[in-house]
């Protein structure tokens, strides 16, 4: 599971180096969040053949603009996105991925 934004390129690196071995990247942004990390995420998980699922969560305060930036920073990246305003969502979508 990455949260978008990444943390610090440090951080950035090891985590996309430990995509290439996963069977399944799950990205979750809160819906306004920045979520350009997303690009570097799918261009590996790409090469690597990766599966890749995003979580955009929102809630009721968030405009349809915010969930549009958000969205249109993921969708070219994920063969799924799911919007919720549950935030427990994730917790049982990880759980079906078992």
């Amino acid at each position: 599971v990455v949260a978008l934004p990444l943390g610090s390129d440090r951080e950035r690196t090891a985590l996309l180096a430990d995509v290439r071995d996963a069977d399944i990247v799950v990205m979750v942004a809160t819906a306004g969040a920045d979520a350009q990390s997303a690009a570097d995420i799918g261009r590996v998980c790409s090469d690597a053949r990766v599966m890749t699922t995003a979580v955009v969560i929102r809630d009721r305060h968030t405009t349809e603009d915010e969930l549009a930036r958000t969205l249109a920073q993921l969708r070219p990246w994920a063969l799924m996105v799911v919007v919720t305003s549950d935030a427990t969502y994730v917790e049982d979508l990880l759980r079906s991925f078992r």
